[in-house]
């Protein structure tokens, strides 16, 4: 079954239907059919019917609904029209050659020196899939044997791809290579190809294409006039398999029925580097041309991020926000207002004794939780599961209510006294908008990048300010859930059957991604979040498909200077390779150290940051120092389990933020984790 990209339009003739379902079903899996993509000529645009990308070339299909001939020459054609007029019409097999010539000069002036070589393999033919087979044998008489195809050719499958192979003369045909494949699929779909802030350009893959240029819906069967002398009513068989696998709607929450009746919902999950963000930008892109009357929303959790989408998406109307910036513009917060849930706790233990029972990070966790699933009654909460970290606390009954006093009491000062925090801040949006107290002109469409972030209560503003027939799209990748841990249930999400996994990691070295993924490959807790709503997932790692690299080096120092010093030898080396002071950074688990490199490494222009705040970009190379203040939890810690994984996320995150060089650094005591990298022999180990 051919791969179909594109969608025909709504009043598609009959026969272009039937021709395109017989060329879906009757070609195979590496056959890609592009429907009506634009073909640049001059100042004009043509939209040929078909076009093919095979192994061996590429091929302009032009489909005429006609039902019967009266006259036909080299150039002309005189067709018969349901009432009976005559119709004059130009060649179809000549159409379709000039946009094949059109085409191949388009291929040719992209062409550059990293494809050398023999131009692409091309060729036409006309489809006309309502006429007898006695009209075809006489119009091949006159256009050309090879070049018209009636219904028979298309019905049989070796028939059809013999007659596609016949098309082109034996001394054209041959293989086509991966960058020429490439080369045609950018081409045609120009959306395909993105060109990174360093000047890196990247052509998406054909998992990716499916998902940037997939319709937004699945076309409803429809019954269409069946052409012919009886005129007899036929109902169609859909065009494109479904979007969405049916959906037990009695498993879900009141919110997510609503979604599976309304919106549009694609959920994009891939491992580190597989170009989900990429993916999320080209969608945006081909929805905002698809569809310019649109108002595209694209929102992500992550500062950093934010500000690099921007710089994507300069040039167009797509303004990205983090979801803190939407709730600030719908609440209107004043920052001289906000305060912290910790300053508050200190401030409040004398008159609350109980404070003391809990340590206040793990009381902050628990209502921080509270407030993300958006609870407002004790009851509600007392009975709910808890999940994610935090889960291990394994609080009682008497605990909970305790705990939940707390947090109406923290509720309670923040209206009293006008204050707020970000959580605050998100309820107040929903409550804002749900109430109509703010007037909000909702989206057409949202895409949100980073979504395993994402807490249930913002899903409800999401919900809330998308349009009931809009569309949502959703990236994410569970391995890298750093800040909260919820399912998509609990987000009140339908996934199921709306999920495409991207398993190629392309920004690593094979050498960079393989020690990466030793860090959560057999952790169970994290297998288990990959394989939420199905069958466990793992990476697609090809060596011989993969770039490759150096192996990541892990440096043990002899003290603190030390290890600044093999921090600042490092960039030196970077440098001697021709890397820029920016295409390297240092990341750090904890912002204190931010100032103490920034102290020692005065005259360097290297990015500093924490892993947190770096998160969804990406270096030519990156320095993990001071390892050995991580992974530092007691053995009766009852969170010990979440916070391992939390940290595993944290660090496998972090690792594959390098493109090509990987660097890790420690002084005394390294922790488990990274001795196990050293033992399996996956990084090169200094002494």
């Amino acid at each position: 079954m051919a791969e179909i990209i594109g969608i025909l339009r709504h009043d598609a003739t009959f026969g272009e239907k039937e021709t395109l379902r017989y060329l879906k079903n009757n070609l195979p899996k590496e056959f890609t059919v592009y429907v009506e993509t634009p073909i640049h000529k001059s100042r004009d645009l043509k939209y040929p019917d078909f076009t093919i990308l095979t192994n061996y070339g590429v091929i302009v299909l032009e489909v005429k609904d006609w039902v019967q001939v009266r006259q036909a020459t080299p150039h002309w054609v005189v067709v018969l029209t349901r009432n009976n007029k005559e119709r004059e019409e130009k060649n179809p097999v000549e159409v379709a050659r000039n946009y094949a010539i059109n085409l191949s000069n388009q291929l040719n002036r992209r062409r550059n020196g990293d494809l050398p070589g023999e131009a692409i393999p091309w060729s036409y033919a006309a489809v006309l899939p309502n006429l007898p087979g006695s009209t075809i044998t006489q119009l091949q008489k006159v256009w050309g044997e090879e070049f018209v195809f009636g219904k028979y050719h298309l019905e049989n499958s070796d028939i059809l791809l013999n007659r596609l192979k016949n098309l082109f003369p034996a001394e054209r045909m041959r293989p086509l290579t991966r960058e020429e494949l490439d080369h045609v699929r950018s081409t045609i779909y120009p959306i395909l190809e993105f060109t990174t802030e360093d000047q890196r350009v990247i052509v998406l893959d054909e998992q990716q294409e499916k998902i940037v240029a997939e319709p937004i819906r699945a076309e409803e069967p429809q019954k269409v006039q069946r052409p012919g002398r009886q005129e007899e009513q036929a109902r169609q068989e859909a065009l494109f398999e479904q979007l969405t696998q049916p959906v037990e709607t009695d498993e879900l929450p009141h919110e997510g029925k609503q979604l599976v009746q309304n919106f549009a919902i694609r959920l994009v999950r891939g491992f580190s580097g597989s170009g989900k963000t990429l993916v999320m930008i080209q969608r945006a892109k081909f929805l905002a041309a698809q569809y310019p009357e649109w108002k595209i929303g694209v929102f992500t959790y992550n500062k950093a991020l934010q500000q690099m989408l921007e710089r994507a998406f300069q040039g167009t109307p797509i303004k990205p926000l983090t979801f803190d910036a939407l709730c600030r513009s719908i609440t209107r917060l004043d920052d001289p207002q906000m305060i912290e849930f910790q300053d508050w706790l200190k401030e409040n233990r004398p008159s609350m004794p109980f404070l003391a029972e809990f340590k206040p990070n793990d009381l902050e966790s628990e209502v921080k939780w509270i407030r993300d699933m958006g609870i407002e009654q004790s009851d509600a909460y007392l009975k709910i599961e808890r999940r994610g970290i935090g889960r291990d606390l394994r609080l009682n009954r008497e605990q909970r209510q305790k705990i939940f006093e707390i947090y109406r009491a923290y509720q309670q000062f923040l209206e009293t006294h006008q204050r707020w925090d970000w959580e605050e801040a998100h309820r107040l949006t929903l409550q804002k908008l749900q109430s109509g107290e703010v007037k909000f002109e909702p989206y057409d469409a949202i895409l949100i990048d980073e979504a395993q972030d994402w807490a249930p209560l913002w899903f409800k503003v999401i919900q809330t300010i998308l349009k009931p027939d809009g569309f949502l799209f959703l990236s994410d990748d569970p391995s890298q859930s750093i800040y909260r841990f919820f399912s998509w249930r609990e987000k009140g999400i339908p996934v199921v059957g709306r999920t495409r996994w991207l398993r190629v990691p392309y920004r690593n070295t094979f050498e960079i991604y393989q020690a990466a993924y030793r860090l959560i490959e057999n952790y169970e807790e994290i297998q288990q979040s990959l394989a939420e709503e199905g069958e466990p997932v793992s990476p697609a790692l090809n060596p011989h498909t993969m770039r490759h690299g150096q192996r990541p080096l892990l440096r043990k120092c002899r003290g603190a200077m030390d290890e600044f010093n093999f921090i600042t030898d490092t960039i030196q080396t970077l440098r001697s390779r021709g890397l820029r002071d920016n295409q390297i950074g240092i990341l750090v688990r904890f912002k204190d150290d931010i100032d103490k490199l920034k102290s020692r490494l005065k005259g360097y222009e290297v990015q500093i940051s924490t892993i947190h705040a770096f998160k969804g970009l990406e270096l030519e190379a990156v320095i993990l120092p001071f390892l050995q203040r991580t992974f530092n939890f007691s053995e009766n810690d009852p969170q010990r389990q979440s916070k391992e994984s939390q940290e595993r996320r944290l660090y496998y995150m972090g690792m594959t933020r390098a493109r090509n060089y990987l660097y890790l650094s420690y002084m005394n005591d390294l922790p488990a984790v990274f001795q196990d990298l050293h033992k399996s022999g996956l990084v090169d180990f200094v002494n």
